[in-house]
């Protein structure tokens, strides 16, 4: 009675490694599953924010992922072209895409220009710190690139797993925002409400819309109506804390 005792201590102990290993088994399938159904969302979610911002209806950085400034865009691009967006049919998104200009992600080499600079090491929170600066140059590649094609930086390395963005060659996985809208603007508008920048042509037809932070209680931005005078590109910024604003010490 004692060695059936044992044996069928030993086969309940073999059963519950058994069962044990298969519900394991089953918890790596499921999280596999949920990680494949995250994918997807977030390449379907991705492919609407190109569609929009080939339109000119800046969704913000692409990274995937629906917000605010997305669902924002969407209604800009609705107002815009008179078609609604479904983030939830690829099918739809999949025609949109090539009516567009194709595929979402494109293939890009990193060239020997991209890693050349120039950087900087950090950026300083501090303004007056900034001030100093010869420029406010990125601090890598990867935050240059993620910039060049709209997208956020994290998106960018999760898509492009192990890649080396410090060696010219590598080969990565971008979005393809196609080129700039160029349709004349003949007035701007900063939207509080909306806390975007819409662009209108000479007929009142919306041309762009980015979303904006349009002043705040420390720096409100005025209200009303201005003409542009003059237009300067990379104009000089330079801090003063008695005219803009305070940070710290800085006075």
């Amino acid at each position: 009675r004692s060695r059936s005792g044992g044996t069928g201590g030993a086969g309940r102990g073999a059963d519950g490694q058994q069962a044990a290993h298969e519900e394991q088994r089953r918890t790596d399938e499921l999280s596999a599953l949920r990680r494949e159904l995250e994918e997807q969302r977030e390449a379907e979610v991705a492919a609407l924010q190109v569609i929009l911002d080939r339109a000119g209806v800046s969704p913000g950085v692409i990274d995937g992922r629906m917000g605010s400034n997305v669902n924002k865009a969407v209604a800009a691009y609705h107002e815009m072209t008179g078609r609604l967006l479904d983030a939830t049919s690829p099918q739809a998104l999949l025609e949109e895409l090539y009516a567009t200009g194709g595929p979402a992600v494109v293939e890009y080499e990193i060239t020997n220009e991209d890693v050349s600079g120039p950087f900087v090491a950090s950026i300083p929170s501090d303004y007056a710190e900034k001030a100093t600066l010869p420029a406010m140059s990125y601090e890598r590649v990867s935050e240059m690139l993620a910039e060049r094609f709209h997208m956020d930086e994290a998106y960018l390395k999760e898509i492009n797993p192990g890649a080396d963005f410090t060696r010219p060659g590598t080969v990565l996985r971008v979005m393809d925002t196609g080129s700039n809208v160029k349709t004349p603007v003949a007035r701007v508008v900063a939207d509080k409400g909306r806390e975007q920048v819409r662009a209108y042509d000479e007929y009142g037809r919306l041309v762009v819309a980015y979303p904006a932070t349009i002043g705040s209680s420390a720096t409100p931005s005025p209200t009303g109506t201005h003409t542009v005078a003059r237009i300067a590109l990379n104009p000089n910024y330079t801090y003063n804390p008695k005219i803009n604003f305070q940070q710290g010490n800085n006075t």
